[in-house]
């Protein structure tokens, strides 16, 4: 289950980000139409992508600091994988192979 979520998460968090610019659009939109039925909805719409864009910057922007490192992290280990299969010590006719990300367990089962 673990590996399920560790996978799908980037994926989750991105969706999360998307959504709260269109409901901060939406939502200054609304507020601007509230004080100025004229040119107050565009005006709180542009309000509403700016502020759902620092938003997503302050809220998303750690996570996905902590995200390129897993990213990073995952690489590597998959390059130690690939050395430590085809390490001439262990096997001298040793031939590269690949190695998928589902062969890889980052935790404990």
């Amino acid at each position: 289950m673990l590996n399920f979520v560790a996978k799908h998460f980037r994926t989750l968090i991105g969706i999360g980000l998307w959504l709260n610019l269109v409901f901060c659009a939406i939502a200054g939109a609304n507020v601007g139409n509230t004080f100025d039925k004229g040119e107050g909805g565009t005006i709180g719409f542009i309000f509403g992508i700016i502020a759902g864009l620092l938003l997503n910057i302050i809220c998303g922007g750690l996570v996905a600091t902590f995200l390129s490192i897993d990213k990073g992290v995952k690489n590597i280990n998959k390059w130690l994988q690939v050395i430590w299969q085809n390490s001439n010590n262990i096997k001298p006719d040793a031939k590269t192979t690949f190695i998928s990300d589902d062969d890889i367990y980052y935790f404990d089962s």
